[in-house]
């Protein structure tokens, strides 16, 4: 009887001692990957004081701390000329915005990707925000909440356009850019467009903008908009009457193609120009 006894203790030992391993393997496990993984760093934004990437509240200004160097290596691991950084930090909606952004957490990526791009001019970065629910202590604690991804992108060197019978037209737009690359096409239909406006001044240029959906949606909808009034620009400089011009954004809203991939986004990227 005490033989069995015996057994039963000892079983019963090593199944507790076993069950505190786990859970401190595990404890250590996260708390290695929340300070150095690239492919799943995360911080708890309710609970942190400490970490390498810190926010105030109601403040985008980025607070360096301990592992700063460690995760921006790690950050950058995957770096190449074929993606790009999506950076997403949390923000709780009680907090004040005072940015040129929809929201604080925009901004807290945007000025991540900053200082990134101080030692990597050419890295490409997308800043998302994501709202989360809000919980005590967050007003009087640091806040982490920072994830980042590499996603894969097409930068196109330069601008395309597809040209209708009826001389409407679809300008493609590099990845995140609103700059016009040269392209003697494009320039050419412009120049048309705009004779022909200044010959009738009944005639209207609606363009309207759009995106991939890579990225926030509202920062998609000021792309969309910055995308149109270049165009714009580009026809009043050649004398068109700005009553003739209608600039307008929609986003990422009206997909002809899909965004699953690199040529479907690159074909939703895009400013359709109608005239009439």
């Amino acid at each position: 009887m005490k033989t069995l006894r015996d057994m039963v203790l000892r079983q019963i030992i090593i199944l507790i001692l076993t069950a505190l391993a786990l859970f401190f393997g595990y404890k250590s496990f996260s708390a290695y990957c929340a300070d150095y993984c690239a492919e799943c760093y995360s911080v708890d934004a309710h609970v942190t004081n400490e970490g390498p990437l810190l926010f105030n509240w109601d403040d985008e200004e980025v607070n360096r701390g301990a592992g700063w160097d460690e995760l921006k290596a790690n950050m950058l691991v995957n770096k190449s000329s074929e993606n790009v950084l999506e950076i997403t930090s949390e923000y709780f909606d009680a907090e004040t915005n005072d940015t040129e952004h929809s929201n604080l957490g925009i901004a807290r990526a945007t000025e991540i990707g900053k200082l990134l791009k101080q030692e990597n001019p050419d890295l490409k970065y997308i800043a998302k925000g994501k709202l989360v629910d809000e919980r005590d202590g967050v007003r009087t604690t640091m806040l982490g909440g920072v994830t980042y991804d590499w996603i894969e992108a097409r930068d196109d060197k330069e601008m395309t356009i597809e040209i209708t019978e009826s001389e409407d037209a679809k300008i493609l737009f590099p990845f995140n850019s609103t700059d016009r690359i040269e392209s003697a096409a494009v320039s050419n239909y412009l120049s048309n467009v705009a004779k022909r406006l200044n010959e009738d001044s009944s005639l209207k240029a609606y363009i309207v903008g759009y995106t991939d959906n890579i990225g926030e949606p509202g920062a998609n909808r000021r792309l969309s908009e910055r995308r149109a009034k270049k165009i714009r620009d580009i026809l009043k400089a050649q004398a068109v009457a700005h009553k003739q011009i209608v600039p307008s954004g929609r986003g990422e809203a009206d997909s002809i193609a899909s965004n699953r991939t690199p040529e479907g986004r690159q074909e939703n990227r895009r400013v359709e120009i109608t005239i009439r």
